[in-house]
């Protein structure tokens, strides 16, 4: 949508409902935090329950992070680079605890003496007071992100080319990719492996976060080993993005990570992101 307003999601979400999903009913729904898209999807669909996208929070913090100037502490400082790790999966605790873990975090740094201040009242301020634990937790949930469904969305740019394109050119390419998808459905009916061999490293990477957040409940981990522990899940990401604003040299960057929009195969790499988160 070109017109990001209330109003606007307002007309199109209901255009929607009346016209195209009459009977749709979700029961989760899965957003970046965008103020007015959320306010209308809770009013237009009050008994789905609503959170947060994971990767849309670290993204946040990590263009934060760079903005107030601490890149080179960073990448320079283990302790800096763990106490960031370390906030980006803040979000995988309960709600109910995230406030306990952000202040383990912020004691983490002063013990190993980084001065991350800027960036803690930043998150603080806008995560925790504005948004609020609730909806930026992903404790427990099926669906950490909404990568797959920006994946679709970036493919269909790359695949138009244009905002408007005219009708024919339109049809001529929802065809295409409808060709292609079903050219997937088939090779996955096969038998055939069309993720190209990653999606294990993520299903470890998931199991990882899984047991620690049992760990957790059963009381054999406290949240400063439980945020140490998944702090590894978002370290190939991490590196990512470091290497892209370091600019160093893409052969020695991790494979199979997301990279901002419009920087790399951003198709695959969403969707390995969501896999693996």
């Amino acid at each position: 949508m070109e017109r990001k307003t209330t109003q606007s999601y307002d007309v199109a979400l209901q255009f929607i409902k009346q016209n195209l999903l009459p009977d749709f009913r979700p029961t989760v729904i899965v957003t970046d935090f965008e103020t007015a898209l959320m306010e209308m999807l809770i009013r237009h669909f009050p008994t789905a329950t609503s959170h947060g996208c994971w990767f849309h929070i670290n993204q946040a913090v990590w263009r934060k992070m760079k903005k107030l100037g601490y890149l080179h502490l960073v990448n320079n400082n283990e302790f800096a680079l763990k106490s960031l790790k370390m906030l980006m999966v803040l979000p995988l605790l309960p709600a109910r605890r995230i406030e306990e873990g952000f202040i383990e975090i912020k004691q983490y740094a002063v013990i190993h003496g980084v001065n991350l201040r800027r960036l803690f009242n930043y998150y603080e301020r806008f995560w925790l007071r504005k948004i609020g634990p609730q909806l930026i937790s992903v404790y427990k949930k099926k669906f950490r992100t909404n990568n797959n469904i920006e994946s679709f969305h970036n493919k269909l740019r790359q695949t138009f080319q244009t905002s408007h394109p005219n009708i024919w050119a339109f049809l001529s390419n929802i065809c295409k990719l409808s060709d292609s998808y079903l050219i997937k459905i088939n090779q996955i009916d096969n038998g055939l492996d069309v993720t190209r061999n990653t999606r294990s490293k993520y299903l470890a990477n998931d199991l990882r976060i899984k047991t620690a957040s049992r760990q957790l409940r059963q009381g054999l981990i406290t949240i400063k080993m439980f945020l140490l522990k998944c702090s590894y899940s978002v370290a190939s990401y991490e590196e990512r993005m470091r290497a892209i604003d370091l600019n160093i040299n893409e052969e020695d960057v991790p494979e199979n990570v997301l990279l901002p929009e419009g920087q790399g195969n951003q198709n695959d790499e969403e969707l390995a992101f969501e896999d693996g988160m």
